[in-house]
């Protein structure tokens, strides 16, 4: 009987160690990294302009900055434009590229027309 407990116990126990020891190598999970956009590949974005600064060359799109320079096409009304003051407040969309450093350049920039003002709608 005796013998039979320890052929029971021996094993149980050497098991139960190796599941200890198994778990203590785990390392905590580590937090969920900031997902990057892809350096070198145009992305569209849209928005509010938060801010204009205009010695820095850059726009503040939401919680983004973007930099314009002169590779970046400004169009209002489907007409080219300067980088002004007068950005602040209005609805944009474009495209950007992130660079390397994770610095994101402004391709090209659309100032959006206000609501309501468009093509008018077809009569079918």
């Amino acid at each position: 009987m005796k013998y039979l407990f320890l052929c029971i116990l021996v094993p149980s126990l050497c098991l139960a160690a190796l599941s200890l020891q198994a778990t203590d190598d785990k390392q905590p999970p580590a937090e969920k990294a900031i997902k990057k956009p892809a350096a070198g590949r145009t992305l569209p974005f849209h928005g509010t302009v938060k801010a204009v600064d205009l010695k820095a060359g850059t726009i503040t799109v939401g919680q983004r900055v973007f930099h314009v320079g002169k590779a970046t096409t400004i169009l209002k009304d489907d007409q080219p434009m300067e980088l002004s003051e007068d950005l602040v407040g209005q609805r944009i969309g474009g495209s950007y590229v992130a660079t390397e450093e994770g610095r994101l350049e402004a391709r090209t920039i659309r100032v959006a027309k206000p609501k309501g003002i468009g093509h008018a709608p077809r009569a079918s």
